[in-house]
This record gives C-alpha cells, sequence and structure tokens, in this order.
C-alpha cells in the first residue's frame, strides 16, 4: 500500500487520490556540468478543498485582502511516504482553476530545500555584510603592522592583510643604484643596510607606502559574515566552504572596487554620524519616526494613512541639510547607507551648505539608514536630518509635516582616518560569490534534512569527488541493489556527453603580465581549454560548453635585483596596464632643481579596476632583502622583513614538491619558482576538482542508461543521490530519477562506473 501525505506549513493538505505526483532529483547533470542539483517536480493539483481553502485562505477572492495568502512566496512543505519523511522543501502556489466562479483546484510546484538560497539571499551584495570588526585605523605605522603580521579579528589570525599588490606605482628592485642615480625613483622596494646613511629620509622618498596598497579579508571569514547575516543559511563544520586546513585556508578577495589608489587621488577623513536630537517638537507623531545614538541607525517606520484618513498621494522624504561648514574650501561627501541591503544612495559632493533629498515611499530600503561623512581635511559641520510626509486632500493642495533632528551639531571631523572595509568592496552579489566558488571548486552543496542529525537545517558542501565518495557512510554504506524493480522489457543506451570543447574562464582582466601572457603565447594565463574535438576527432559533438567565474585573475612576478639579475624573496601584483605613462622630468627629491642632478621619466602604467580578484595570501618572513615601506609624508621608513605574498599557489612549492593547490584552472608556470606545476602531481583546479569527472565522462566506453522501475517507498525514502545503483552484475551512478509518488514509476538516468570508480559493492 502506498499513501502520500504533503504538509504545507506544517498543516496537512488535502490531495486528489488519482492525481500524479512527480518528483525528479538530479546531481550535477553531465549535460551541464556547473549545476547544484536541487529537486522539483511538474505542476501538479490539489482540490479546492474546505481544508485547502483555509490553507490558502480563499487566494481566488481579491476582495480579501487582510491576512490574505501572499502567492508570490515559497511556503514551507513536505512530503512524506507512507507517514515517513520523503522530502523537505518549499512550494510555490502558481494558479487557480475556476469554473463557473467557483475555484475547483489549485497548481502548486515543490522545490528542493537548495533553491531557498536564492530565496534568501535574492540580489544582496557583499555590502549587505557586517565587515565592521576589519575597520581599522588608516596609518603609516598601522598598515606597515598589518602588511608584516596581518590583523586579527575575532580570534582569527591573519583574518585581514595587505598583499604587496599595487594599482599604480610600478614597483622594481636595484640594489646597487646610488643615492643620487637618475633611476633610483620611488617605485625601488631597497632598502639600504647602511647603518648612518648620509641621507636616512631619502629612503623614505621611495619604496611602498600604505597609499599604494589595498586590503584583503579572507575568503573564509565571509562564508561566516554570510551566516551571521542569513539564519536560513549555515553551512556544516566540515563543509568544504568552511574548512580552515585545505585550499580556502588562505585564500584571499582584495578589497578593491575601482582602480588607482585606495583613496584615489587623494586621503578622505571619515566619520559616522551617530547623535540625533529632535529640533523642538515632533511634527510626526505615532512613533513613526526614531533617532538610536547608540548604533547611528536613523529609523522611518512609513505609515500610509489613506485607509484611515482616506488621504492621497502619500509621500515620505529625507532631506540631508549641511550648513556651517567651518572651513567652505574643505570638500566633503555625505553619504546615505542603506542598514537593509547596504545599497548607498548617490552621494552629495560639496564645499559649503548643500542638501541631499531622497523619497523614502519608493525607496523603501532605506526606512533603516546610515549617514556618512567623509572630508579631506580636518573641519567642522552642522547636519540636519529632516523627515517631511506629504500628501494631496480635497481641502488642501498639498499639507506637510516634518521632523527636524539635529546630528553631531559643530563637531570637528577628527583627522584621524578609519579604513571602512565597506566603502571599499568589489561590486559582487553574494550569490554571485557563492556562485563562482562554486563553478571554481567543482563542488556540490545538499541540505540535511534527518531530524535525528545534529547538522539538521545546515548546508553540506563538498567537492564532487568528495560527495560520491562519502556515499559509504550512507545507511546504504554505498550501492542499493535495484534489479528487482526494473522493468526488463526495455531500457535506451546513448552517448554521454554532447560537448566539442570546455573552456574554464576567469573574468578576462586587462592587466599588464596577463597582456603580455597571451601576446607571447596566445592563451590566457590561468584558463583552461579542453579540446574534445581534438582529443577525440572522430566523436559526433555538440557545441562549446563554457564555465565563466565573476572572479578576476592576476599573473605575478617576483622580482630581480637589478643590480645583478638574481632572484629576491620578492613577489608582486599589478593591478594596471595598457600603456606606458611617462612622468616629466623633475628634479630628484632632495636635490637643487638647479643642478642636472633631475629623475628620469619614471611613470606607471594604466590602473585597471580589475573584476573581484581572489588570490592565496602566503606569508613571507626572515626576508634577506628587505622590503622599503616607507610613510607617505616621507617623514620614516623601514626595511619590513616579512610579507604576504600574492600567488596563485597556496604556498611555495619546491624542487619536486609541487604546491597543495593552485588556483590557475591549468597547468601554469608558477611565478614564484619559475616551474611548472609537476605533471603528474598538478594541483590545478582542473586537475584537481574537475578532472576525474570529466575525463570520466568522455571514457568511451561511458553510456547514460535509461530505465524505468517501479520503486517501492522504502527505496524512495532511504536512497541518497550519491548512492550508486547495481542492475544486476553493472554499477551505476545516478544522473536523474524521477518518480511519480503515488505508484511508483520511476525513469532512472544513470551512468556506468568502472570498476575503480565503484566506492562499494
Amino acid at each position: 500500500m502506498r499513501e502520500v501525505q504533503i504538509y504545507i506549513n506544517d498543516q496537512r493538505i488535502d490531495l486528489f487520490g488519482d492525481e500524479g505526483i512527480q518528483i525528479t532529483s538530479r546531481i550535477n547533470d553531465v549535460r551541464d556540468i556547473s549545476k547544484v542539483f536541487t529537486d522539483f517536480t511538474q505542476d501538479f493539483s490539489i482540490p479546492a478543498s474546505a481544508t485547502n481553502n483555509k490553507l490558502f485562505k480563499h487566494f481566488y477572492n481579491v476582495d480579501i485582502s487582510i491576512g490574505s495568502f501572499d502567492g508570490r512566496k515559497y511556503q514551507k512543505c513536505d512530503i512524506y511516504l507512507n507517514h515517513l519523511l520523503f522530502k523537505r522543501g518549499r512550494m510555490v502556489l502558481k494558479s487557480v482553476i475556476m469554473k463557473n466562479h467557483k475555484a475547483t483546484h489549485y497548481k502548486i510546484t515543490f522545490f528542493g530545500s537548495t533553491v531557498t538560497l536564492q530565496d534568501i539571499l535574492g540580489e544582496d551584495k557583499l555590502h549587505a555584510l557586517d565587515f565592521s570588526d576589519f575597520d581599522h585605523t588608516f596609518s603609516y605605522s598601522n598598515v606597515k603592522t598589518i602588511f608584516k603580521s596581518g590583523l586579527t579579528v575575532d580570534s582569527v589570525d591573519e583574518a585581514l592583510i595587505y598583499p604587496l599588490i599595487t594599482s599604480k606605482k610600478r614597483l622594481f628592485y636595484n640594489s646597487t643604484l646610488a643615492d643620487n642615480s637618475n633611476e633610483n625613483f620611488n617605485g625601488n622596494l631597497y632598502h639600504t643596510t647602511e647603518s648612518s646613511p648620509a641621507d636616512p629620509k631619502r629612503y623614505s622618498k621611495r619604496g611602498v607606502n600604505e597609499l599604494d596598497l589595498k586590503p584583503a579579508v579572507k575568503v573564509t571569514e565571509i562564508i561566516k559574515l554570510i551566516e551571521d547575516k542569513y539564519s536560513g543559511i549555515s553551512f556544516t563544520d566540515d563543509s568544504f566552504l568552511k574548512k580552515t586546513d585545505g585550499a580556502l585556508e588562505n585564500l584571499y578577495l582584495w578589497m578593491s572596487n575601482r582602480s588607482g589608489n585606495i583613496f584615489g587621488d587623494g586621503v578622505k577623513y571619515n566619520i559616522t554620524l551617530d547623535n540625533y536630537a529632535l529640533n523642538g517638537s515632533a511634527g510626526i507623531g505615532l512613533g513613526l519616526v526614531s533617532g538610536v545614538s547608540t548604533d547611528g541607525i536613523f529609523s522611518v517606520n512609513i505609515f500610509n494613512f489613506d485607509s484611515l484618513l482616506g488621504l492621497g498621494n502619500p509621500t515620505w522624504k529625507v532631506d540631508v541639510i549641511v550648513n556651517d561648514v567651518g572651513d567652505v574650501g574643505t570638500p566633503y561627501t555625505i553619504n546615505v547607507i542603506s542598514q537593509i541591503d547596504g545599497e548607498t544612495l548617490p552621494p552629495l559632493d560639496g564645499s559649503g551648505d548643500g542638501t541631499l533629498t531622497f523619497n523614502l515611499s519608493r525607496k523603501t530600503n532605506f526606512n533603516k539608514f546610515k549617514i556618512d561623512l567623509s572630508a579631506t581635511a580636518a573641519t567642522t559641520y552642522t547636519i540636519q536630518v529632516k523627515i517631511r510626509y506629504s500628501w494631496l486632500t480635497a481641502f488642501t493642495p498639498i499639507s506637510e509635516i516634518s521632523n527636524l533632528y539635529d546630528v553631531n551639531n559643530g563637531n570637528s571631523l577628527s583627522p584621524v582616518q578609519d579604513l571602512r572595509i565597506k566603502d571599499h568592496l568589489p561590486d559582487l552579489q553574494i550569490l554571485d560569490f557563492l556562485t563562482g566558488m562554486f563553478k571554481m571548486f567543482n563542488l556540490t552543496a545538499y541540505f540535511i534534512d534527518d531530524e535525528n542529525s545534529a547538522d539538521y537545517g545546515k548546508i553540506r558542501v563538498l567537492t564532487f569527488d568528495e560527495y560520491y565518495n562519502d556515499a559509504v557512510n550512507n545507511q546504504s554504506e554505498g550501492t542499493i541493489d535495484v534489479t528487482e524493480y526494473i522493468d526488463v522489457k526495455s531500457h535506451i543506451v546513448s552517448a554521454s556527453f554532447p560537448y566539442s570543447d570546455i573552456d574554464f574562464q576567469y573574468s578576462d582582466p586587462k592587466t599588464l603580465l596577463i597582456e603580455q601572457h597571451l601576446d607571447a603565447f596566445g592563451v590566457v594565463f590561468g584558463n583552461s581549454n579542453l579540446p574534445v574535438s581534438e582529443l577525440y576527432p572522430d566523436m559526433v559533438t555538440g557545441k562549446k560548453y563554457e564555465i565563466k567565474v565573476p572572479f578576476s585573475h592576476l599573473k605575478y612576478e617576483r622580482l630581480l635585483d637589478g643590480s645583478d639579475e638574481s632572484q629576491t624573496e620578492i613577489q608582486w601584483g599589478y593591478a594596471a596596464g595598457g600603456d606606458f605613462n611617462p612622468k616629466d622630468k623633475s628634479p630628484y627629491l632632495g636635490y637643487n632643481s638647479e643642478t642636472s642632478d633631475h629623475r628620469p621619466p619614471e611613470g606607471n602604467y594604466s590602473s585597471v579596476n580589475v573584476k573581484p580578484l581572489l588570490f592565496y595570501g602566503v606569508k613571507k618572513t626572515s626576508l634577506t632583502n628587505k622590503i622599503n615601506f616607507a610613510a607617505r609624508d616621507f617623514s620614516d621608513s623601514e626595511g619590513v622583513d616579512s610579507y604576504f605574498m600574492p600567488s596563485n599557489s597556496k604556498e611555495n612549492p619546491s624542487a619536486g614538491t609541487p604546491p597543495t593547490f593552485s588556483i590557475n584552472f591549468d597547468n601554469e608556470i608558477d611565478e614564484f619558482f619559475s616551474s611548472e606545476d609537476f605533471g603528474a602531481d598538478n594541483n590545478s583546479l582542473f586537475y584537481k576538482f574537475y578532472e576525474s569527472y570529466v575525463l570520466s565522462v568522455f571514457d568511451p566506453s561511458k553510456r547514460i542508461f535509461k530505465f524505468t522501475a517501479f520503486m517501492p517507498p522504502s527505496f524512495l525514502i532511504y536512497y541518497k543521490l550519491n548512492d550508486q545503483l547495481k542492475i544486476q552484475d553493472r554499477v551505476y551512478r545516478i544522473n536523474s530519477i524521477t518518480t511519480d509518488l503515488t505508484t511508483g514509476k520511476t525513469e532512472l538516468e544513470l551512468i556506468n562506473l568502472s570498476v575503480d570508480e565503484i566506492v562499494s559493492w
């Protein structure tokens, strides 16, 4: 006997006795290897019974507005077979079928739990996350300390670093150029070893300074922030995304959202306005407006009076008013930042009085907001916030009431510079960030719906190979013999893969070394191509398939000492490209402009606003070739003997020992070691995470088998997508499985496995 029970928001619904309910499950379909699996149904119908009408609150009746059922949202949905849990997920109400003005049935669709990732994250960007713990004082001494040792955040060492990547200044190393040499300009990282140089300040006029650098945050820490922000997203501790000893251990995301230096052409001092005081009596009552002085969040509770007072066209507006700037010549910028999704309004730029106005009625995500002020120098200011509510009535063309708040009235803007990570985050949606990680490392995710598991309700993320190897921990111990359930009368066998080529690509950067590599070798550094048509020239194939991630990629350079071409221990990245931009010859710093001692046209290349950049931060210590770290005001310099080296390898390889991981898609010359990644021991993204799967489906012996079976509830309730299915003397991997829950009729799409691919018999 077979019985299906469906619960929506924990309420059991009525079903048609003869209505088929089909569930399809698939895992990384071989025809689309970038997909993450989910479960879904075709639309199926349920009767418009009294029970179901109550649940859906007579959705078809548009006159019911208070407490009506919202058909735009997913609803919790659990499916049971014979009162045993089969699937957890969500459903959406598609439509109501009416006959003679009476509802006859509802059409609904079920989705597996992993679809909730997109539901929860929506279009939120990284700005929606709380990076405040990563904010820090931006000064010569503090940035230099982080450059050498990293910043500890929430007990995590090196959670934030300053890698040796510049966006503007071209770096080099030469240990023998004389102090007054025309060629010894400010990009030289060499630091003197003299104990008492003739002019010690001269060394503070070259090398790298704090303005040349931008910070980077550990990827694993960004994953934690996503979990902190969204209660519906929690990854298991053994998930690939949370492992601190694997491929993500020292992988960083560069905090850069524009070309050039971190603050553009100059430095701005920032302050968050956080003290609100009502100026006069409240014009808008009912608790609609509140100023919160403890965290600086200004809240406006928009309320529509239409239904109460018959008023029309309500409009809520906010004015941010700047008056009485102490130094009118000091440019400032006012930013209004949503505390709901992190969006920032177009700023108000000025140097005197000004007003920034925005319409809350149209931008409800700004019901909670903060105001930031930045200026190029210390100054005083007066800021006010006016909340306005206006409407049209039959008696008065326009009526308006408002509250006026004073904010930090007349306070001074301190010259202490704080670097706020939110101001420098790359423009990237959180979902794209996660999707990019899934594509890079060929990851698979599934929702743990076993209520007896300590990880119930969490998401487990594994590499594709880990996922299938983990089948031995299933109830089946890896393999289920389904021979007795197969319809032996017929089945279909077809070829396994329809693509002509597979391309693995980073977002195309136009940086100097990437362009030079392309010109020299005809390929983009870090990308990979599997030329199926060349490897299998007689195979009938289809179109090209591309896996493209939203991240950028750099080729790094290990610096040579220009004095003798010997290798230094310094490797850097350059986010610049295009043509060389020489500066006019100018007097050498510290020398008389009337003498013949002039700088050459030092110049740089054009800075490039790269896509979000991932890299490994490899900590290098006890440098023989110290890096000259100088203050931007030329007041000091230090020979730094430790730094975080940007790299595409997780750690430095050595002779005979490859890196454990590389974020090049294909085998490339390691920039620091100047050697390929050791052939068979290759640890590129393709060879580490894609090779076994892709080459497996290209194996000439591989086929896709389609069987019809009649599966009992005992199988449907307990099978996992990574279980192997045995039919007679052959073992298969599940590609997709579609089951009519009411009859048990099941369509299996399977891929045959070789002996060495089988995890258990």
